[in-house]
């Protein structure tokens, strides 16, 4: 190692075509001081105008979700306000805004989708937002409470868990993710784990603290799938088909297909990724879907003064066709 006009030369490149070519070096720039690494080393700057959704500036209506609305309702105010955010989204158009009242919403899969077509404008984007004052916590995962000391076991704990397959199981009380493991024995050994009999409808678990189920408030399960009549939000967890043609994972909180989107102070939990905002295209191609001449959406979204905890891969996830979005101001934990 030799030291080359106030820099380091670290290594060398070299090629030869035969035996006897000439040999090239190159010098790589070490001196921080340089003026070459202080500009690479400068923070970028883009004009904030071109990312994101921008402003309200013609606004439309306003509707309202609240926990104890009415989906049979007319959702343009707060005493006519709906029961779930699923009833919300596919009435938004441009300029629009849903306000959202205090509470948790157990409703995964929920999508702002262009194929209606569904999207915002400049000037005119659609809101999505936690009203005023108030903690709106979206989770993907419902709570199993009633818990039976396992027979024959020393740590398991038990109950009816009525679906074909589990995705995650979380703690209730402090959003500890347990360790799937494949026999009762072994989740007796183990604390922070759990077995699914899938066969029985029968959740086993080892609370991390070895501790029972009230004081540790129980799980959260995030189902693969559901039976229609066994869950409050079915629709939530009953899943169609996906891009391909084969069935979809239950896996976002909420995914954006459209343009000029904004989500605001809204709490995102237990989801494989709590937001997701790509075009309306294939993950696995990039193709557009069948009947899309081209993919659309996932441009100038904005993700703002929210909250992701207890996820199981991602807060916000930027996949195939997002464009110019922003995300400011968030908390990831």
């Amino acid at each position: 190692m030799m030291r080359v006009g106030g820099t380091m030369l670290l290594g060398a490149w070299l090629a030869a075509a035969a035996p006897g070519a000439i040999m090239e070096a190159e010098i790589m720039e070490t001196n921080p001081e340089s003026a070459t690494l202080r500009q690479l080393a400068a923070p970028a700057v883009w004009p904030a105008d071109d990312f994101g959704c921008g402003p309200l500036l013609a606004p439309g209506r306003t509707f309202y979700v609240d926990a104890e609305g009415d989906d049979a309702a007319g959702g343009q105010s707060p005493a006519s306000a709906w029961r779930t955010i699923r009833r919300g989204l596919p009435e938004l158009a441009a300029g629009d805004t849903l306000l959202i009242g205090e509470g948790e919403y157990i409703e995964p899969q929920l999508e702002i989708n262009v194929r209606q077509p569904q999207t915002g404008a400049p000037g005119r984007p659609i809101r999505i937002m936690a009203a005023p004052r108030s903690r709106v916590i979206i989770s993907g995962a419902p709570p199993l409470a009633a818990f039976q000391r396992a027979p024959k076991w020393r740590y398991l704990w038990t109950a009816d868990c009525p679906y074909p397959a589990v995705a995650a199981v979380w703690e209730n009380l402090r959003n500890i993710e347990l360790q799937r493991v494949p026999s009762a024995a072994l989740a007796d050994e183990l604390p922070g784990a759990y077995w699914h009999d899938a066969q029985h409808e029968r959740l086993f678990v080892h609370f991390a603290d070895s501790r029972d189920p009230e004081v540790n408030r129980g799980v959260r399960v995030m189902p693969v799938t559901a039976a229609a009549d066994k869950h409050a939000f079915p629709h939530a967890y009953t899943e169609g088909a996906g891009d391909l043609g084969g069935p979809r994972d239950v896996r976002h909180g909420l995914r954006i297909h459209g343009d000029y989107v904004l989500v605001q102070g809204i709490w995102f939990r237990h989801h494989v990724e709590s937001v997701v905002i790509s075009a309306n295209a294939s993950f696995r191609t990039g193709k557009p879907l069948p009947g899309l001449n081209r993919p659309l959406g996932g441009r100038h979204n904005t993700i703002e003064d929210c909250m992701f905890f207890a996820n199981e891969n991602a807060g916000v996830l930027l996949t195939v066709g997002a464009e110019r979005c922003l995300v400011r101001n968030n908390v990831f934990v």
